[in-house]
């Protein structure tokens, strides 16, 4: 079987809602490349943490099209206090998701906990990690990553500034802020 040519470039940008206040390195699994990030620079002392990372590679497989790759799985590694450093919480990505080349926003993905792992019981405190990924087949059209739009943009340092906006019409079980309700 030939092996054909595939191109992905790959951003981990920010954990929310993880499950305590460490540092935490986030790794992207798809078959057996790895892309891992390095613990985050500054403690937030929060559930947030933000690794800014970007890496691209292109590589060969027996893949018949970047369909074939399957799935793909984000982890939350953690230093467990009877495993040392293992994935304590997962996510598994299909690969169809990330084919554009020029994806214009970040994916929030929510992960799972890793119940074999055991350091996080419940699934609301695993987290969410935000990536943004494209998978190109390079077959004969390689892509310039640079010169798409979303690639060509240094990453920032800093978050953008956004305006938020929440109109609340109806509440259950709120007590009446004044006699009339």
């Amino acid at each position: 079987m030939k092996n054909n040519k595939f191109q992905i470039m790959c951003e981990l940008n920010y954990g929310i809602a993880l499950p305590d206040a460490n540092l935490y390195e986030a790794k992207l699994c798809i078959g057996e490349l790895e892309f891992k990030t390095t613990k985050p620079k500054f403690d937030y002392k929060t559930n947030f943490n933000k690794w800014v990372f970007r890496e691209e590679v292109t590589f060969e497989a027996p893949y018949i099209d970047a369909s074939d790759i399957g799935s793909a799985f984000v982890y939350l590694i953690g230093k467990g206090k009877l495993y040392g450093e293992k994935p304590i919480c997962y996510a598994r990505l299909h690969i169809t998701d990330f084919m554009d080349p020029n994806p214009k926003v970040h994916k929030w993905i929510e992960l799972k906990p890793d119940l074999a792992v055991g350091e996080v019981k419940e699934d609301h405190k695993a987290g969410f990690i935000s990536v943004k990924m494209s998978v190109h087949e390079a077959k004969s059209n390689a892509i310039e990553w640079k010169t798409q739009k979303t690639w060509a943009k240094k990453l920032s340092k800093r978050s953008d500034i956004l305006k938020v906006r929440a109109y609340v019409f109806q509440c259950r079980d709120l007590p009446a802020a004044d006699e009339d309700g």
